[in-house]
């Protein structure tokens, strides 16, 4: 996937969120994102709608409060038509996409 950035079939998109996070990283991981951003990476940052959504993902007992900054994440995605979602810790999430998508329809 990185590969494809690169040579621009996708466009990366990151959000504030990712920049504030990757600081905690390991630094192979930190340099992926440093080389991403070098490129036609967009960064994305909240809105009043991106904030607004995530509690509504934890009311709905899509995602736990423990993962709050992950709903967050979704949400930025959610409200930026972001096509598609690639992280390396969403392992969680995976079964849950179809709880957020009848979420997000029913907002």
């Amino acid at each position: 996937m990185i590969q494809d950035f690169k040579v621009g079939l996708y466009i990366p998109v990151v959000s504030e969120l990712t920049e504030a996070e990757i600081s905690n990283a390991p630094e192979q991981i930190q340099d992926v994102l440093i080389d991403l951003l070098k490129s036609n990476c967009e960064v994305l940052v909240e809105t009043e709608e991106s904030i607004a959504l995530p509690q509504k993902y934890l009311n709905a007992g899509i995602l736990s409060n423990t993962f709050e900054g992950d709903a967050r994440h979704v949400s930025i995605a959610t409200t930026s038509n972001v096509d598609m979602i690639v992280s390396w810790n969403f392992k969680h999430l995976v079964h849950k996409i179809v709880a957020v998508q009848v979420c997000n329809t029913q907002i």
